[in-house]
This record gives C-alpha cells, sequence and structure tokens, in this order.
C-alpha cells in the first residue's frame, strides 16, 4: 500500500538525520493512525506511537500485535468509527501496551475539542522526552 510505503521512506529519510537516541514518534490520524501503526510494526525506529480516532471497526488491526514501542490511542467518546466495545476488545488484548486518552463527548472529527487532543497527544509525547 501507498501510505505505508511513504511511512516506510519517512521513517528511513528521519533515521538518518537523528542522533543516536533521539525519540522517533510516529502520530497519525484515522486511516493515518492506521498506517503509523502499520509501519511501527516494521521497525523497531519508533519510540512511542499515537494514533488519533484509530478507525478500529475498519481495517485490519493485526499489525499492533508487532508494535514494540508504546501506543497511545487518543479516542472520542462518541466515536463513529470506534465503537466503545471493539475499543475495550482491542486494548484488552494489549493490556498495559496501550495507553487511552478518552476525549469525553468527542466524535471521530474532535470538532471543537482540539485542544483536547493536543493536550493529549503532548501528553503522550511526555512520556518519550
Amino acid at each position: 500500500m501507498a501510505e505505508i510505503d511513504d511511512a516506510r521512506a519517512a521513517l528511513g529519510a528521519l533515521a538518518g538525520t537523528f542522533h543516536p537516541g533521539d525519540p522517533l514518534v510516529l502520530v497519525g490520524y484515522s486511516f493515518g493512525a492506521w498506517v503509523a501503526l502499520r509501519a511501527a510494526a516494521e521497525t523497531s525506529a519508533p519510540r512511542h506511537v499515537v494514533a488519533i480516532g484509530p478507525p478500529l471497526d475498519f481495517l485490519d488491526w493485526s499489525s499492533l500485535d508487532a508494535v514494540s514501542a508504546p501506543i497511545t490511542f487518543v479516542a472520542g467518546e462518541r466515536d463513529q468509527f470506534c465503537a466503545a466495545a471493539r475499543l475495550t476488545r482491542v486494548l484488552a488484548a494489549h493490556a498495559g501496551r496501550i495507553d487511552l486518552r478518552r476525549i469525553a463527548g468527542a466524535d471521530h472529527f474532535f470538532v471543537g475539542r482540539e485542544d483536547e487532543v493536543a493536550e493529549a497527544v503532548t501528553d503522550a509525547l511526555r512520556s518519550v522526552a
């Protein structure tokens, strides 16, 4: 898939410019969250992956098993593409590996809740620094 190829290429380019020990983090929103996690499953380069609005009701998320980096999900409480039951199952299957940052009242698009999303991502990134 072209998007995963692009993510791989970006990781390769970035890895060559970072000093050893510099944290490399992948962040993606919706389909981009899936792409980031698929790319992270193929390399140990990322120190953390942040998946914003992961559309768990679609796509194949089995690559989560191969991601060695810590993962943060930022999900809206009313996300129409990430049903609560599915999210609960994914979190249970990966207990201790995925940190959930839930945005109360938000749907998949986080309209009017952008500051809360930014805060959740910033908090996740603090654990990497």
